[in-house]
Formats: structure tokens, C-alpha cells, sequence
């Protein structure tokens, strides 16, 4: 590892009050960009876009593996000055390729607020990041590994991310946003797929150092081109309790399995997280509990204006008991040791 290039930088941040113990800067916009797979092509254009940013509250670190072998780069963006760091690792879907990059932020200076954004496939449920250049088949950063490397970044921080966000196909899934709570203040996912390279950036520019992790979340919403999403769910990690309390219960009425509401991603099948309820038989009455829960839980759920598909969706979804996966994520996700997905799902045949 070259650690040249962070060291200069450092000393950049040091000269602005950063990289000391004493003192700290604003924003710091944390971007894990494992695209070693048919996104490399889209590489530069996310990169040149957060080089051309105007804001000294913010720096802006990218860590990117793009297609074949030669290790991954680290970008550290500050006032239009570019360090590059060269990572000898070309394994981007580990845990130790994912600590380096935390590790190297804690490093280089303290920061007011972080946010972490995942770009790339989504993948099955528990997968974000596809690697295809490895010593085997294809594989992908996994969840666990994310959640348990993120909590200890946190824990030596003292605080947890101001924001998360899934920049990645079809993450907003009740399951994915439960288990990943604890990591930041705020979470924004889409419940459907996501474009690239995306072209939000340079609304970053007006990202104030008052601002908080939902504010962030509307700006890159706010900002995107209408070709780049479907919709976007931005949820408030505080909110939980009452939409976990409210689902616990039986339903009361008969199943109407008519009434689901299916996406299709990567091989793998999500319901919209009201349809199903709905579908188990869930009365009106507590139906419009779950829901207001829910109302409590998302911030705000933008359905692209110019495409009226998710016109109907909640924002979230639960992966499908039926889905073939279904059985061996059912011990590794905290959500189903609190829903009985499985009765319910069993009660709708």
C-alpha cells in the first residue's frame, strides 16, 4: 500500500484544522466502490463528478476496484486537491478490503458527520458489491460482514454514521434496514433497481455543515436524474419499535394472497412489506396500525414523477417466504426472530 498519497493529504487537512486530535471538519461523504464488473465503465464519471465539487465542508474519500487485477485506489478529494492511494488488494467483496478503508478515515482526520454509500449491484438479499475478479466465481461484499465492520469503524468513532446509503438495486427491504439500524441515524435505499452511474453529485455542493443525514438524503434525491431510479426510501433508525411491536400480531382474518405485490431482483423475490400484511389477513384495524408504524419509520418514500411503476408500494419490501433463499437467511436476520414470517406465509396456501 502507498500510503504517500494520504499522508500529503493529510497534511492539506492539518493546514485546515482537520487531521488534529483537538479539531475536527464537517462532512466527510465515504464511498465504497467495488466496480471490478460491467459498472467499470461508469468508474471516472462518478469520480469526475466528486472532483468538480465546490464546498470546503466537505471531503470526499473513494475507495474503487475496477475490472481486472492492479489492487484498488483510494481517492481523498478536498478543494479540488486529488490524493490517490494504491491498495494492493484486489478483493473488494472482503471484510479486510472494507476495514482498510474505514481504517484509513479514521486515520486521516475526525469528522463532525459521516456518511457511507455503497455503490454498485445489489445482489441477493445479504450480498452488496459485486467482485468478479477473484480467486473463484463472482462474489459480493456480504451484509454481516458490512454490519459487523461498520459497528467497530462506529465504536472507535464514539458515534454512529449520520447516514447509510444502499446505492444499490433493491436494498430497502425490511430485513436489510432492521439488521443494519444500529450503523447510522438515517438510512435511504431503493425498493426497486437503481441506475448508473448516477448524476446527483453536484447537488452535494450545497451540503451545509448544519445539515443532518435526512437532509443529505433529500439533496441527492432532490438532485437525481429521473432515469436514474424508481423510488427511494429514506427511514430514521429511532423509529422501530412500534413497526416491530405492530407486526408481531396474528392476523385476525382470512388471507387474501391476491393482494401481494411482487418485485424481482437478482433472482430473487420481494413483497412489498403493506401487501403482505395486508395478503395474511390483516383486519383494517390493524392494517392501519402497521401502517402508521410505518409512517413513523420512513421519512419519505419519492416515487420517480416520471415513472408511475411504484405508484402503490410502501417503500419497503420482505423477501418472500416462498423465495428460495428464504430458509438460509432465516437464522442470520434479527427481523424473523421477531415476525413469524413463516406461519403467516404458511396460513396463505
Amino acid at each position: 500500500m502507498i500510503r504517500i498519497g494520504k499522508l500529503l493529504f493529510c497534511l492539506v487537512l492539518s493546514f485546515l484544522g482537520t487531521c488534529s486530535q483537538q479539531e475536527s471538519h464537517s462532512w466527510l461523504l465515504a464511498y465504497y466502490m467495488p466496480y471490478d464488473n460491467n459498472l467499470t465503465m461508469w468508474a471516472d464519471t462518478v469520480i469526475n463528478q466528486l472532483k468538480g465539487l465546490n464546498n470546503p465542508d466537505l471531503t470526499i474519500a473513494i475507495q474503487s476496484d475496477i475490472a481486472g487485477p492492479g489492487g484498488m485506489t483510494q481517492y481523498w478529494l478536498k478543494d479540488h486537491e486529488v490524493n490517490i492511494e494504491r491498495i494492493t488488494s484486489d478483493y473488494s467483496d472482503s471484510r479486510e478490503s472494507l476495514e482498510i478503508f474505514l481504517n484509513n478515515i479514521l486515520e486521516t482526520g475526525r469528522f463532525d458527520k459521516i456518511a457511507l454509500i455503497f455503490l454498485d449491484h445489489g445482489g441477493r438479499l445479504d450480498e452488496v458489491g459485486l467482485d468478479e475478479f477473484t480467486d473463484g466465481p463472482p462474489s459480493f461484499l456480504n451484509l454481516h460482514d458490512i454490519k459487523t465492520t461498520v459497528a467497530a469503524f462506529n465504536q472507535k468513532r464514539g458515534r454512529p454514521l449520520e447516514l447509510l446509503y444502499f446505492q444499490v438495486c433493491t436494498k430497502s427491504n425490511v430485513e436489510v434496514l432492521f439488521e443494519t439500524r444500529d450503523l447510522s441515524h438515517f438510512t435511504l435505499a431503493s425498493q426497486n433497481e437503481l441506475g448508473a452511474p448516477n448524476y446527483y453529485y453536484q447537488g452535494l455542493s450545497e451540503l451545509k455543515p448544519s445539515a443532518d443525514g435526512a437532509w443529505l438524503a433529500k439533496l441527492i434525491v432532490d438532485n437525481e436524474r429521473s432515469d436514474m431510479y424508481y423510488s427511494e426510501t429514506l427511514v430514521d433508525n429511532k423509529q422501530w419499535d412500534g413497526l416491530i411491536n405492530a407486526g408481531k400480531e396474528p392476523p385476525r382474518e382470512n388471507p387474501k394472497p391476491e393482494l401481494l405485490k411482487p418485485l424481482r431482483y437478482y433472482e430473487s423475490t420481494y413483497l412489498d412489506l403493506v401487501s403482505f400484511y395486508h395478503a395474511s389477513g390483516y383486519s383494517e384495524k390493524q392494517l392501519d396500525l402497521f401502517k402508521e408504524q410505518l409512517n413513523h419509520l420512513i421519512i419519505w418514500h419519492k416515487i420517480n414523477p416520471k415513472n408511475s411503476m411504484m405508484k402503490g408500494f410502501s417503500g419497503i419490501s420482505v423477501l418472500s417466504p416462498w423465495d428460495r433463499d428464504y430458509a438460509r437467511h432465516q437464522s442470520r436476520f434479527e427481523l424473523y426472530s421477531h415476525w413469524n414470517i413463516t406461519k403467516m406465509a404458511r396460513d396463505m396456501r
